[in-house]
């Protein structure tokens, strides 16, 4: 906590808005040309034509330069609201931009970064996905990072919602990995410069496991060692088994060539739930290679991504403490917690956030979080690894607070509700699976929805 009010002060002093993640961070989509600060802003577009004349614009676009100057200025970028919402809550609550401009990866940039102001400086913490090759198509995803959404959407068109729901653009077209990129090509030239300079390398997709540059960087790596370095990869965990399996051969290959390596993967429900919410996983299986991966790397932090929303809300809880369970297994022979999640809150498609639910619905996963929370606080639990860090617990309760207090009008509801309901009974249509059948806690909200979906909502 200390820690976190020194960092506000600090940013603070340059202005109320300034992050440093938004020089120190790069999200970088290769496979269409665009990027972001960090993973919550949207993507915006990198111009080929800045790219061509300076590799460095794939991080450094005109763009990204306004929004600097904004927060420089203490101006609030409108693509930030993430963390806008969460410091609204008030001064007990704090964002990412606290979290992040107080990690390591930007604190060593910081200096340099108000030297430099908004002039060209390569990121330390760089999320890079080479491909949208991917063997799942999770509920939230879009086609422009899974090709079986692009599969999906191209035969059926995009879904029925009041926004046309993963509708294609000719703005985001994809580059196939067959294909001549220019953007893949303007990073291998950055990349001899970049490299150097990286705190943190972490490969995303798409799934990674599945494309041919993600297995050129660790031959990379292996061959050219950075001491310095934290490797990571995202992973479904659902490719093939020999894949799996070379994952932790080049995992353990890497130990001691890089300062340390993480695998991230995702989830945010038990069992069938997790299953329809991210469609192609099998749970078990997805749960097998989670441990297969932390039985076999001995020196890995694993990390899982969580994207709490409407169909999380029944089994979430559970989920926490599934994690916390392989955290007291795994951490026995490390002296760091082996296991960790951050609990996020999904902010697009809106029609599945859970600011969307009727209070009935909130109150019953409000009382769920509490418990969770007093059960698993440290001190409180008898096994110091099962229980929720305080940055954990507060991104809970911060998670609550959102729910509550960032709440639309009544007729944004309405629509949001409408569209809910469009998606899934569209999602069960074309994919076989049953909303009703695997969601029966959900059936009131379900029915509350779908008495706005034959009304005309006033605009």
């Amino acid at each position: 906590m200390e820690h976190h009010l020194k960092v506000k002060k600090e940013l603070d002093e340059v202005s109320k808005s300034f992050c440093l993640a938004k020089w120190s961070q790069l999200t970088l989509y290769l496979q269409n040309g665009y990027n972001h600060s960090c993973h919550y802003p949207s993507p915006h577009k990198i111009p080929l034509r800045e790219v061509k004349r300076n590799p460095k614009a794939l991080h450094n676009t005109r763009y990204k330069k306004q929004q600097m100057k904004k927060m420089l200025r203490g101006d609030r970028p409108s693509e930030c609201e993430y963390c806008w919402k969460i410091e609204d809550l008030g001064e007990n609550y704090f964002s990412e931009r606290i979290y992040k401009s107080g990690n390591s990866f930007c604190q060593i940039k910081k200096d340099e970064i108000l030297e430099k102001g908004t002039r060209d400086i390569e990121p330390s913490y760089l999320e890079v996905s080479f491909s949208n090759t991917c063997n799942m198509k999770c509920a939230y995803c879009t086609h422009s990072n899974s090709t079986t959404w692009l599969e999906e959407i191209e035969r059926y068109g995009s879904y029925p919602t009041s926004q046309n729901y993963n509708k294609l653009e000719e703005d985001k077209r994809t580059y196939k990995q067959s294909e001549e990129n220019p953007y893949v090509e303007a990073f291998w030239k950055w990349w001899p410069e970049l490299y150097p300079k990286l705190h943190t390398l972490r490969i995303t997709g798409g799934e990674p496991l599945l494309s041919k540059d993600t297995w050129k960087v660790m031959d990379e790596l292996i061959e050219n060692p950075n001491p310095n370095l934290i490797f990571c990869v995202n992973t479904n965990l659902m490719v093939p088994d020999n894949l799996i399996d070379k994952l932790i051969d080049t995992f353990n290959q890497l130990d001691g060539k890089v300062k340390e390596i993480q695998i991230f993967t995702s989830g945010e429900s038990l069992g069938n739930h997790n299953e329809y919410i991210r469609y192609g996983l099998k749970f078990e299986k997805w749960q097998e290679n989670f441990e297969k991966v932390l039985s076999n790397v001995k020196n890995v932090l694993a990390s899982c991504m969580t994207a709490v929303n409407i169909l999380t809300v029944p089994t979430y809880c559970d989920f926490v403490r599934y994690l916390l369970k392989l955290r007291s297994i795994y951490n026995k022979d490390v002296d760091y917690n082996k296991v960790q999640f951050v609990n996020n809150f999904l902010i697009y498609p809106e029609f599945l956030s859970i600011v969307n639910l009727d209070k009935e619905t909130k109150d019953k996963f409000k009382k769920g979080v509490e418990e969770l929370i007093q059960e698993r606080t440290w001190g409180k639990y008898e096994d110091g690894d099962g229980c929720l860090t305080n940055e954990q617990t507060n991104q809970l309760q911060g998670l609550i607070e959102h729910m509550y207090k960032n709440t639309y009008d009544e007729n944004t509801t309405n629509i949001h509700r409408e569209d809910f309901v469009k998606f899934v009974n569209e999602y069960d249509k074309r994919r076989g699976t049953d909303f009703e059948g695997t969601f029966k806690e959900l059936n009131n909200y379900y029915k509350l929805c779908q008495k706005r979906v034959y009304k005309t909502p006033k605009r």
